[in-house]
């Protein structure tokens, strides 16, 4: 448990979750993890619990080593193997966070693995404020506009629950808990009462995320009574009571388009916004997919696998449609269901190095990748060879690639697929900076009868 507990703050330092209920989520007995150690030291983790990835991470200074891609290959896997057909990132039984705080790095690292936000239109995200900010110039026990705003008590839960169960009945076992009715709990209902009758509900709670931080939520607003302004004023009531209380913090969690504009003017402010993801998943056979040559007019299609900025994007765009006009470039491509999945792209002519290319003779081969979601289905290995069987069948009898010298990995797969001659070395460029050595495969010319 604190390692768990140790990987979650290192990565995750801003996240407002009580202690507790961070220990009681990473410690269930139902979830499912999968670490990645290195010298016995947890430098990754995904935490699983159903067909929820309740925290995937990998530490700061072994990111971009593939850890991570292969840390979500395997959850996918164990959740598709216990017969779920979609998985969900963030919020299931529980959460830590109801889905991915959004940057562009973890934002990159989903969509490439075609993950989709699960809220359409909508957002997620968490409010914040400083308590001394709060908007409000009314307090507990005023009546405004003929509404009473008070604390609740246990006297009032079936009034409460006539509420709840008219303004969103999926709100009302939050306010069945008796301790709710205490002043001294944690946790307390400020009410809106009109001649008797309880219009309004809102819980506050006081240090049940963080220390010297207050929250507000679960606010409801019987149908007849909207569009007064109680749930705002409620809001407001509740977020100057937490300061009167000498709270320094409001938090609000979990928080969706539209409560924005109702928080914001208590004085809330949007922090951080989440990606809700959410991915099918399908059983895969080998006849599924499809290896082909790309047409220049699908050309847009591999813009979903280049990770980087619109304008290199543009410039790599240009350079490639030159090629296609000049019959100097095929991509080869494998798709499952329309999807690209896959592609290597060879060039017919010398650009770089003068030993790259001849013509009739020699190719070479660049911009070979496997998305990462499917990679481990030996789809590489598969590509390549319907890539080179294609071009040994029209002549072409040697082959070369640039490989990064620092790259072991790489040289060890296209070792594999008899690229071994060292025969140039080459700079980098403006879509890949790095020098590299250029690797030659020979094979004997095809006799024709």
């Amino acid at each position: 448990m604190d390692e768990l507990l140790e990987i979650y703050h290192r990565n995750f330092p801003s996240n407002i979750r009580e202690e507790e209920t961070v220990r009681r989520i990473l410690s269930n007995p139902d979830n499912y993890i999968i670490a990645k150690r290195i010298n016995s030291t947890l430098i990754g983790v995904s935490i699983i619990n159903k067909n929820t990835i309740i925290m995937l991470c990998v530490n700061k200074e072994y990111r971009k080593k593939g850890i991570g891609t292969k840390l979500l290959n395997q959850s996918e896997k164990y959740i598709l193997e216990n017969n779920y057909d979609k998985v969900n990132i963030g919020a299931g039984f529980d959460y830590l966070m109801p889905g991915v705080p959004i940057n562009d790095e973890n934002i990159s690292f989903f969509k490439r693995r075609f993950y989709t936000h699960s809220w359409n239109d909508d957002e997620c995200f968490d409010m914040d404020m400083e308590l001394k900010d709060t908007i409000c110039n009314y307090n507990l026990g005023d009546t405004i506009n003929g509404i009473t705003y008070r604390l609740a008590t246990i006297k009032d839960l079936e009034e409460i629950k006539k509420c709840t169960d008219d303004a969103e009945a999926s709100f009302t076992k939050y306010y069945m808990n008796n301790n709710l009715y205490d002043i001294d709990n944690n946790q307390v209902v400020l009410v809106a009462e009109d001649n008797g009758e309880i219009c309004g509900t809102l819980i506050i709670s006081k240090e049940t995320e963080a220390p010297n931080t207050g929250s507000v939520g679960c606010t409801t607003t019987k149908h007849n009574h909207q569009g007064r302004g109680i749930a705002t004023t409620m809001v407001q009531i509740g977020t100057k009571y937490l300061k009167d209380l000498g709270y320094k913090y409001g938090h609000l969690g979990y928080t969706y388009t539209g409560l924005d504009k109702m928080y914001g003017k208590a004085g809330y402010k949007v922090t951080t916004k989440y990606f809700m993801a959410e991915k099918p998943l399908v059983k895969i056979k080998d006849s599924d997919f499809n290896f082909r040559k790309l047409r220049k007019e699908e050309f847009d299609k591999l813009k979903h696998s280049f990770n980087d900025t619109e304008e290199l994007w543009t410039k790599y765009k240009e350079m490639r449609m030159k090629q296609y006009d000049e019959n100097d470039v095929d991509t080869y491509i494998v798709e499952l269901n329309n999807q690209i999945v896959g592609e290597v792209t060879i060039n017919y002519s010398s650009h770089d190095l003068p030993t790259e290319a001849i013509p009739n003779q020699r190719v070479y081969v660049q911009a070979f990748r496997i998305e990462p979601s499917y990679q481990g289905y030996g789809l590489g290995q598969r590509l390549m060879d319907y890539t080179l069987s294609d071009l040994e069948n029209n002549g072409i009898t040697e082959f070369t690639i640039g490989v990064e010298d620092d790259n072991e990995v790489a040289k060890h797969i296209y070792f594999k697929y008899g690229f071994t001659e060292a025969i140039d070395h080459g700079k980098g460029d403006i879509f890949d900076p790095t020098d590299y050595t250029l690797y030659m495969r020979t094979i004997e010319k095809k006799k024709t009868l």
